[in-house]
């Protein structure tokens, strides 16, 4: 495989990892957004009315951007085995600070070792 098909198949991946997102930004930002639009600049700071919370519960989901780029990368790459660990590990990433340039790169790497543990024979007996 040139480098060239290479990154051509590692684009797609990303391509899919980002329809899976696109799905929980939309509804991260517009709670967030109309949170702010109702509730004023006291949405940011508060959580005791309303707006507060939703604007909370909009920035939450937001937060979740890093594992789940993370998990469908992988899960593009390496099928369904690759979700549960890109999970965890874009979970650690994402508490590490890193957004989604770290949460791309975990699926990548959890994808791509997972791809190769799938391909491993192990014996029995």
């Amino acid at each position: 495989m040139s480098w060239k098909n290479g990154a051509k198949k590692v684009a797609e991946h990303f391509q899919t990892g980002v329809s899976y997102m696109i799905p929980l930004v939309t509804a991260a930002g517009l709670l967030t957004s109309v949170a702010v639009i109702f509730g004023g600049q006291n949405a940011w700071n508060q959580t005791s009315n309303i707006w507060g919370n939703i604007r909370l519960l909009g920035q939450t989901g937001l937060g979740f951007i890093p594992v789940i780029i993370a998990a469908y990368v992988a899960f593009s790459i390496a099928d369904r085995p690759g979700l549960a660990p890109a999970f965890i590990l874009g979970l650690v990433a994402s508490n590490m600070g890193t957004g989604f340039l770290g949460g791309m790169l975990v699926g990548v790497m959890v994808g791509y070792t997972v791809q190769l543990l799938k391909k491993l024979k192990f014996r029995q007996g």
